[in-house]
């Protein structure tokens, strides 16, 4: 038995005549549909998730209102520190110690690493310990102290917005999903103040987890803060300021 084909060709498609044309199963058929049908439903679910992302992510303004209402309610708070300091050169220093902070005008920050140097704010006046020179400052007579005072407060008390003023900086929000992250950058160069400021505060709670201060002449000041508790009190002594 010989079956005799011929081939045609029809709109560049080349057809076999005489031969068995293929037949789809039922069953193909269906597990076909069923393909078609579950991606329409995935598409559905994931436009409706990236929907309600949209309408349930917080504004910028929104974002700086929580980070200021969380802290305004903070009397006192902990932590440890790590600070690191990068000069112009890229040389690097690490340094390490204990933050207090009450509310609304005294932090102190106390190194065990290296051990005695100290930065204490209580009102007006700032104290600093530096291998072992220290010094004592009135900042409304001392602007560039008053800038890193002012700085270092504000990014704790959560202050972001007066923070962004008093550099001239422009300020960029970002939800990173656990914390948010504010950017500011200075309009224009400054005889005080910082090029570039970062700050991260975790979402829980908003308090402030990183900080980070770009000089204009490229120095940089990160710190790190871990271990954070938030107190009932802590002792006065330690935001106690030598005489002169």
């Amino acid at each position: 038995n010989q079956h005799s084909y011929r081939y045609d060709f029809h709109n560049g498609i080349c057809l076999l005549r005489g031969a068995i044309p293929f037949q789809e199963s039922n069953e193909n058929r269906i597990h076909k549909k069923k393909n078609i049908e579950m991606k329409k439903i995935i598409v559905a679910v994931l436009s409706l998730f990236v929907a309600f992302q949209g309408l349930s992510a917080a504004s910028p303004d929104e974002i700086l209102n929580r980070i200021e209402k969380a802290n305004s309610a903070q009397s006192c708070v902990t932590s440890s520190f790590r600070h690191t300091k990068v000069l112009a050169t890229k040389a690097k220093k690490t340094m390490e110690g204990s933050q207090y902070y009450v509310s609304p005008d005294k932090l102190a920050m106390v190194y065990s690493n290296p051990a005695g140097d100290r930065f204490t704010i209580n009102g007006n006046r700032v104290y600093m310990n530096r291998a072992g020179k220290s010094q004592v400052y009135d900042i409304t007579k001392v602007p560039m102290v008053k800038r890193l005072s002012s700085s270092i407060l504000d990014a704790v008390c959560g202050k972001v917005r007066k923070l962004a003023g008093d550099n001239n900086a422009d300020m960029k929000v970002m939800d990173s999903g656990s914390s948010y992250i504010i950017t500011m950058t200075a309009r224009q160069e400054a005889s005080t103040g910082y090029a570039r400021t970062t700050l991260e505060y975790r979402k829980s709670d908003c308090i402030l987890v990183k900080l980070e201060l770009e000089e204009f002449t490229h120095v940089v000041n990160s710190f790190s803060f871990d271990g954070i508790s938030t107190t009932s009190s802590i002792d006065k002594a330690v935001f106690e300021i030598p005489a002169r």
